[in-house]
């Protein structure tokens, strides 16, 4: 369901945060926390990523744990790259205009 507003769908990661917290809610699973994460830091809602990244980290088993960490680590650092690179190129629009 989220996925429908995921950057393959609609490119509105404030719905698809919205749509995977029930989906992670009612599941209550590692996966659907790990996503909610990666949608969160991908709308800019950090706080809500880690807290779901820490949700995700909590129930998974102890061998999972470091690899999970590793995995919520990762998201966000995409999601803060995606950002520069957004924000260099309305920039470099902005100069060409």
């Amino acid at each position: 369901m989220a996925q429908v507003y995921g950057p393959a769908g609609l490119a509105r990661p404030g719905d698809a945060v919205a749509a995977q917290e029930v989906v992670a809610a009612e599941r209550e699973d590692v996966g659907s926390y790990l996503q909610l994460s990666g949608y969160a830091f991908a709308a800019g809602q950090t706080r809500k990523g880690d807290l779901a990244g820490d949700k995700a980290i909590s129930l998974a088993t102890a061998d999972q744990r470091e690899q999970i960490k590793a995995q919520v680590e990762g998201l966000k650092s995409q999601a803060a790259q995606a950002a520069v690179q957004q924000a260099e190129a309305i920039i470099d629009a902005g100069v060409q205009s």
